[in-house]
């Protein structure tokens, strides 16, 4: 290699110190450099930013909307809310806020709902998964106003509603069975006459033994993963205007 400058003071180890003199008087120190590190260049690499930094060392994105120099926007908060009881507990849905309340009967999620929704004022969408805690009671006409009081509360809210229909259940004795597949029929046509979107998951459970967990009512990592692109795909098809007279 070339001989070094001369005049540079050497360190005791006998390596240069890199030493740069200004033209103001200053000094300024850099590190010495090394031979091979996050900034060198190995043969057949491809070629770095002008101030040889790695990806990491620049956490900020430069893209649509944002200049250099800026700071990156933060996300809004979510608009989406979903509610529910033990069903939908650790289903994951990207852009929605998951809620799971184990245990919860219609009537519970009713009087939940409006410090829920204040406590979240930025949601405009909301999704309800509730029912199957109500189905042992065997009060299948008291269930149906229970759910009209939920509609009629949906009804004063300014947010975007949809019921999340019952998922069926898996060797739990054809009773709950029969039970769960009337209250699916009914709210596929109450929810529509309230104006409320209704999210069918019956059809996709139905004898999808491999969905459930060992008590077979729960949803496994599979099963929950259905549930989730289902409440999606129920959420951009479902009709939320009411009946007209003709139909």
């Amino acid at each position: 290699s070339a001989p070094s400058p001369p005049l540079r003071p050497r360190s005791r180890g006998g390596q240069p110190d890199a030493v740069v003199q200004t033209h103001r008087g200053e000094l300024c120190f850099t590190p010495a450099p090394r031979r091979r590190g996050p900034t060198a260049r190995l043969p057949g690499s491809h070629s770095r930013s002008p101030a040889g930094a790695s990806p990491s060392e620049h956490p900020r994105c430069l893209g649509a909307g944002v200049s250099d120099g800026q700071q990156p926007s933060v996300a809004p908060p979510l608009s989406t809310l979903v509610l529910g009881d033990s069903i939908v507990r650790n289903v994951r849905t990207r852009g929605a806020l998951m809620l799971s309340f184990p245990g919860a009967t219609v009537v519970d999620i009713v009087d939940r709902i409006p410090n829920i929704l204040a406590s979240h004022p930025h949601v405009n969408r909301l999704i309800i998964h509730i029912g199957t805690n109500d189905i042992p009671k065997q009060q299948s006409e008291l269930l149906k106003l229970d759910f009209l009081e939920l509609f009629s509360l949906l009804g004063q809210l300014q947010v975007s509603a949809f019921i999340s229909g019952p998922t069926p259940t898996c060797g739990r004795g054809i009773g709950r069975f029969s039970r769960l597949l009337s209250l699916n029929t009914w709210l596929s046509s109450a929810c529509i006459s309230h104006g409320v979107g209704f999210i069918n998951n019956f059809d996709a459970f139905w004898e999808r033994r491999h969905l459930f967990g060992a008590d077979g009512l729960h949803l496994n990592a599979w099963g929950r993963r259905l549930l989730s692109a289902n409440l999606a795909f129920g959420v951009q098809h479902s009709r939320t205007s009411p009946l007209s007279a003709t139909d």
